[in-house]
């Protein structure tokens, strides 16, 4: 579709249609991207491996008690990254879980997602949840494996209507301070636009989008006009 006739398709169109006003903001809160899925940040020595607080860790948070996140770099004790020159040890002192939140714009959607995962010490499991929040999240991935190679999952995930906020979170199930490698997590969180007044055509293509008998341009001239006012005044 190119609604506003521009030539340009309506799901690269910045502003679909051309109202003045973009299509993220008329479609409320979008989610913040997905980052240091790859672990490459920050950067640790060569051949090594790093224990640090979260704090350090762009993007990142965990539910371990002493807020550590555990980094190797590719070829440490002979264990290759998937991708790029580091990975993370879920297990870095402990059972825990490794999460990012997003906000929602309450109009539903759907998360693509994808990693790999290996063992350190054997056979050993961690779940990728993802929910409102860490209390309510579940399971939507359950994966075992070994040391002998990593395994590549994927998936989706249907964001339920109404849902403002999203946790999306790697949980280790046993395994103590050790277990569990992760390496090139690809998330991409695709929301649904809003439809302010339910009348099925959503903000981003729609002039009038809260039904009140004023488009969105007229509403924008008259912004414009009062800031005009304002600054001849002052």
């Amino acid at each position: 579709m190119d609604t506003d006739g521009d030539g340009i398709p309506d799901h690269i169109d910045l502003d679909a249609d051309h109202d003045g006003l973009s299509g993220e903001d008329e479609c409320g809160c979008s989610a913040d991207p997905f980052v240091n899925g790859g672990f490459e940040s920050p950067v640790i020595g060569a051949s090594t491996y790093s224990i640090m607080n979260a704090s350090l860790v762009n993007g990142w948070e965990t539910t371990a008690t002493d807020n550590s996140i555990k980094f190797w770099s590719t070829g440490f004790n002979s264990v290759p990254s998937q991708e790029g020159n580091q990975f993370v040890e879920l297990n870095a002192n402990q059972v825990s879980t490794l999460y990012q939140i997003f906000c929602l714009n309450g109009a539903g959607g759907i998360i693509n997602w994808s990693l790999y995962h290996r063992g350190r010490s054997g056979s050993e499991t961690a779940n990728v949840r993802m929910g409102a929040d860490l209390a309510s999240f579940t399971i939507i991935e359950s994966m075992t494996d070994g040391t002998s190679a990593w395994v590549f999952y994927s998936g989706t995930y249907n964001i339920p209507v109404g849902q403002t906020s999203l946790i999306i979170a790697f949980e280790s199930v046993g395994g103590g301070s050790l277990g569990n490698f992760l390496d090139d997590i690809q998330i991409e969180i695709t929301q649904s636009c809003k439809d302010t007044d339910g009348d099925g055509i959503p903000d981003n293509i729609y002039l009038d989008a809260d039904n009140d008998g004023c488009t969105a341009i007229i509403g924008l001239k008259k912004d414009l006009y009062e800031k005009d006012k304002l600054e001849v005044k002052q």
